[in-house]
């Protein structure tokens, strides 16, 4: 009945904890074992990525520290959340009076039912993916018991954790922990074609869009390479595939019922179309090849050795239980690199695929692992903490509206990562340098609709206001909350005459030196 090796026996022996495994006298069944522990992963790694949750701001600091994009997506996604939960519309995701198809809604869904449960506060909005990452954790701890034992999978569980990228997205309320944990869950259960392969894929393609096929790839990969006696009968595989569909097919069908221009224009169009394939601008010049590797050694190189070593020494022995996540690291490594945007935080969902390839190195290489893992755990939360420098712009926000004073606001550029949206303003509007938009093609024509208007059309709002909503309308556009949100000008002149005409805003003033300069009645 006992046995003394980790891990499940090619026959699917039960896996036992020896006498001497790793934590020492967990005398437990065999069933129990399988079962309880990656519980009790899940239960440890929610409080190490949960602890001091709500500290940060909403959308303040770096998403990942050193790449030069800010969190402001966390603050816009929050505010779609709370749209949805606030007017109960619980289909079409919407920023400041308009809608929101960049995205499909899953971390909008999540995120929002959360703070309706839990309170409109930061932790609330960011429950979620703490939950989605501490699952993932889990769902790797399992996967490598049954492929590589014990140690194997305390070495993997604790290369996660030893990831400061990893460990930065896990506790922000932004599409990647959510899209990691579906990836991880269909991945991990490929083989079987299951439901947990079908609802992790579904859950893919609502939080990413297109990038929700990966784990199809990888699926359809793993089944064809399988043996006979492992390979899922066809009509298991359609009705799997069957079921990814009805569970995620209806969200977009219905997007192009309700708004069909917009839908296309934003999500296809714009979203695919443009940022994924064309040349979108970036902020790095670097050859994407170079601008990912470079993430990835800073963050995470010697979990990258270890699991180039693991595959080579499965290979050499002709280990098979290597396929899954080979496959899983080549079909990341394909989509991130096709994807014409380059954004470091698209490595999270590989983050795991490597882990579960370090398992497979030299079982020498996991007690060393083991060994460090708790100075490796608490130097990755130092890391990740670089990116939470506090935003003067958020503060200054802050103590304006704990002063009680929330006056109409005009915000001059983005330093505020957009959280002014989230504070009770009666006006929040952005004002921007003309040419700081997109390049044609990469978002919509905002200044045909009145989204973004000049600086003359603003301060005469009432000769222009009817010709606006009347092409907002003929964008699907029923409410006109969005008109002149975005305020764009020209030269400093041209700012100065929208300061001297709006002398019932607040102004705030990003930067360095931020500060609210008030109305002047």
């Amino acid at each position: 009945m006992w046995r003394s090796t980790g891990g499940l026996t090619p026959g699917g022996d039960a896996v036992v904890h020896p006498w001497f495994a790793w934590p020492p006298r967990l005398w437990v069944l065999p069933a129990q074992a399988v079962a309880v522990m990656p519980l009790v992963v899940f239960l440890v790694s929610s409080i190490i990525l949960g602890w001091g949750l709500g500290d940060l701001r909403l959308g303040e600091g770096d998403l990942v520290a050193n790449e030069g994009i800010n969190a402001q997506d966390e603050a816009v996604y929050s505010f779609a959340a709370r749209e949805m939960a606030r007017s109960g519309d619980w289909v079409t995701p919407q920023f400041l009076g308009r809608y929101f198809l960049y995205k499909p809604p899953a971390v909008y869904w999540l995120s929002g039912v959360s703070a309706a449960l839990l309170g409109d506060h930061a932790a609330s909005y960011r429950i979620p993916a703490v939950l989605a990452s501490a699952a993932t954790c889990a769902l790797l701890f399992a996967a490598v018991v049954r492929t590589s034992g014990w140690t194997a999978a305390y070495a993997a569980w604790f290369v996660l954790l030893s990831c400061p990228l990893w460990i930065s997205l896990a506790r922000r309320n932004v599409t990647d922990p959510i899209f990691c944990f579906a990836v991880t869950l269909a991945v991990v259960h490929a083989r079987r074609a299951g439901w947990a392969f079908s609802v992790g894929t579904a859950l893919a393609i609502l939080t990413k869009g297109a990038a929700g096929a990966i784990p199809l790839a990888v699926a359809a990969v793993a089944w064809m390479t399988a043996g006979q006696d492992q390979r899922p009968a066809l009509r298991q595989v359609l009705v799997a595939v069957g079921r990814v569909a009805l569970l995620a097919a209806p969200w977009f069908a219905i997007q192009m019922w309700l708004h069909p221009r917009w839908f296309y224009e934003e999500f296809v169009r714009v979203e695919l179309l443009a940022w994924g394939l064309q040349a979108p601008p970036q902020l790095s010049a670097e050859p994407f090849w170079w601008f990912y590797g470079k993430h990835l050694v800073e963050q995470h190189g010697l979990p990258v050795l270890l699991a180039a070593m693991g595959c080579l020494m499965a290979i050499r022995r002709g280990d098979r239980t290597i396929l899954v996540p080979v496959l899983w690291a080549l079909a990341m490594t394909v989509a991130i690199g096709g994807y014409s945007f380059r954004h470091a935080t698209y490595l999270m969902p590989l983050i795991p695929a490597i882990a579960w390839l370090a398992a497979s190195a030299p079982r020498w290489t996991h007690w060393i692992w083991l060994a460090a893992a708790p100075l490796l755990v608490v130097n990755a939360a130092f890391v990740a903490q670089g990116s939470r420098a506090v935003q003067p712009s958020i503060a200054a926000l802050e103590q304006r509206v704990s002063a009680g004073v929330t006056s109409p606001l005009l915000v001059m550029g983005t330093g505020d990562h957009f959280h002014a949206a989230l504070l009770p303003f009666p006006s929040v509007r952005y004002v921007m340098l003309d040419s700081s938009l997109p390049p044609k093609g990469f978002a919509l024509d905002f200044r045909s609709m009145g989204i973004a208007v000049s600086v003359d059309e603003f301060l005469n709002l009432k000769d222009h206001r009817t010709r606006f909503e009347q092409v907002q309308r003929e964008w699907g556009l029923s409410r006109h909350g969005a008109t002149a949100t975005v305020i764009l000008f020209r030269d400093g002149a041209e700012l100065q005459r929208l300061k001297d005409g709006a002398p019932a805003y607040d102004i705030l003033e990003t930067g360095p030196d931020a500060k609210v300069i008030m109305a002047r009645q």
